[in-house]
């Protein structure tokens, strides 16, 4: 019975590694009390709409560290769409995106997390036959205070199955 149960959840987790991407990032935070380097790591999920136009759907964690040891953990989750700019399902894209980041401790003072959206810009590449996606993105959290990160990630596609070159 416990497996009927959990048999969705593990076909889901299994088929979307199909779609997923690895990403690590290194992230910029600014508000008006707080400013601070960090990094990060996402799960990108994208499920193609058209051939080459994709709806993504990240999921990550964000840790930031001022001088004075101040901690910020960021959990967002968003939903965005990527569109190829030469229509081929690779090179360069720009991706909108909105949803919510969530301020895991909430220790400092302040309510760092909200309804959050932004735009990232990058390059899908293969180099060899492993897929990559470079970006820079920018995030803006209606949080108190508000918040601004700036980021730039790399990526992996993570798959089951062979992809085509085009395939992110």
């Amino acid at each position: 019975m416990l497996f009927k149960k959990q048999f969705p959840s593990l076909c889901f987790l299994l088929m979307s590694f199909h779609f997923s991407n690895a990403q690590i990032e290194g992230a910029y935070v600014t508000t008006k009390d707080f400013h601070a380097v960090g990094f990060g790591a996402f799960l990108n999920f994208s499920l193609p709409i058209q051939e080459v136009n994709y709806i993504t759907i990240d999921a990550g964690y964000l840790f930031f560290k001022d001088k004075n040891t101040t901690e910020l953990d960021l959990v967002p989750l968003l939903l965005g769409y990527r569109y190829t700019l030469d229509q081929t399902g690779s090179g360069w894209y720009v991706e909108p995106n909105a949803g919510y980041t969530f301020d895991v401790l909430q220790d400092w003072g302040h309510n760092a997390q909200g309804v959050a959206a932004g735009i990232g810009l990058g390059y899908l590449v293969d180099l060899g036959s492993i897929p990559f996606n470079f970006s820079a993105r920018y995030e803006h959290i209606l949080g108190t205070p508000a918040s601004n990160i700036f980021s730039l990630r790399i990526a992996h596609s993570l798959s089951l199955r062979f992809r085509k070159s085009n395939d992110y």
